[in-house]
C-alpha cells in the first residue's frame, strides 16, 4: 500500500490595519492586490482607528480587534502579534504570508511559489542589506541590531558577533503555520510580561525585532533569506521598481503612508510594476 500523499499547500495572507484613515486606504490597495493576483484567502485584522476597509470578498475575512498589547510608541507595531494570534485561530492554512498594509502584490503568485521560496525552512524574509542615501550598509545594520535588539531581550549569547546576525525586514514574512504560531505565542508572552518600555535608548523595539531575535538568536537557521523580489523597496533596493518584483513595499520607515504613497500603491495594484513611478 502506497503512503498517503500530503494535502496540497494552502496560503492565507494576514494584514493588520489600524490608526489613521490613510492606513486603511493603503490596506485596501494591499488587500485588493492579493485578491487580484493570488488565490489566497485574506484575514484582515482591524485594530484601533477611525477607518473602514469597505471591501467584500468570499476570500476575505475582516476581524475587528480593539485591544492593544503594549504601551508607548512600539504598541502600534507590537499589535501585529495580537493580530496574528487572532488570524491563526481563523485559518487552517498550511502556510501564512504576513503582509504590511503598505505592500502590494505586483505579479501572479501561487501556493507553489510560497513553498518553493521557503524551501526547507519554516520561515522566510528578505534581508535588508542597506539603507540607500546614507552610510547604513549590511555591516552597520547588523551592528545596529546587535547594539539595540540584543540588549533588550537579555544577555548576548557567548561568542555571538554582529556578523552572525542577518538584518531581516518583516514587511513580508512567509511562514509555515505551526512555526508562526509558536513565534506568536512566545512574542505575546514576552510582550505582556514586559514592564519596561519597548525602547533601547532612542530606538524603538518593535515587531521586526521580535522576528529578528527569534530567527537570529533563539532558532538560528530557521529563516531563509528570500530573494529581493519578495520585498522590493526603494529605500533599500537600487533601480526601484524592478520588473521582476513580486511584492512592492512602499515603506515610509514607521511614518505611515502619505497620499502619494497610496496613489503609487493603486497604480501598482492595477498595472503591476510598470504602473509605478520611481
Amino acid at each position: 500500500m502506497s503512503a498517503a500523499r500530503p494535502d496540497p499547500p494552502t496560503v492565507t495572507v494576514v494584514v493588520l490595519v489600524h490608526g489613521r484613515r490613510r492606513y486603511f486606504r493603503a490596506a485596501r490597495e494591499a488587500i485588493r492586490s492579493v485578491l487580484a493576483r493570488t488565490s489566497f484567502d485574506v484575514v484582515a485584522v482591524v485594530g484601533p482607528g477611525g477607518g473602514r476597509l469597505w471591501l467584500r470578498s468570499r476570500r476575505l475575512r475582516v476581524i475587528r480587534q480593539r485591544d492593544g498589547v503594549a504601551r508607548g510608541r512600539a504598541g502600534a507595531f507590537l499589535l501585529k502579534f495580537r493580530a496574528l494570534a487572532t488570524a491563526l485561530r481563523e485559518t487552517r492554512s498550511s502556510h501564512v504570508m504576513v503582509l504590511d498594509a503598505d505592500a502590494v502584490v505586483a505579479r501572479r503568485l501561487t501556493e507553489a511559489d510560497v513553498v518553493e521560496a521557503l524551501g526547507d525552512r519554516p520561515l522566510g524574509m528578505v534581508e535588508q542589506a542597506r539603507i540607500l542615501g546614507g552610510e547604513m550598509d549590511r555591516d552597520r545594520l547588523r551592528a545596529f541590531a546587535y547594539d539595540t535588539m540584543l540588549p533588550f531581550f537579555g544577555a548576548v549569547p557567548a561568542g555571538l558577533q554582529p556578523s552572525d546576525l542577518t538584518y531581516f525586514n518583516s514587511g513580508v514574512v512567509l511562514a509555515e503555520r505551526e512555526t508562526l504560531f509558536e513565534l506568536t505565542v512566545w512574542a505575546l508572552e514576552r510582550i505582556e510580561g514586559e514592564a519596561r518600555p519597548h525602547e533601547v535608548g532612542e530606538h524603538m523595539v518593535g515587531d521586526q525585532d521580535y522576528f529578528q531575535y527569534w530567527v537570529n538568536v533563539m532558532h538560528p537557521g530557521t529563516c531563509r533569506a528570500l530573494p529581493w523580489s519578495w520585498n522590493h523597496c526603494e529605500h533599500w533596493d537600487e533601480g526601484f521598481p524592478r520588473a521582476q518584483a513580486k511584492i512592492l513595499h512602499f515603506s515610509n520607515f514607521c511614518h505611515g503612508p502619505r497620499s502619494r504613497t497610496i496613489r503609487r500603491m493603486r497604480a501598482a495594484r492595477r498595472e503591476g510594476v510598470r504602473g509605478v513611478s520611481s
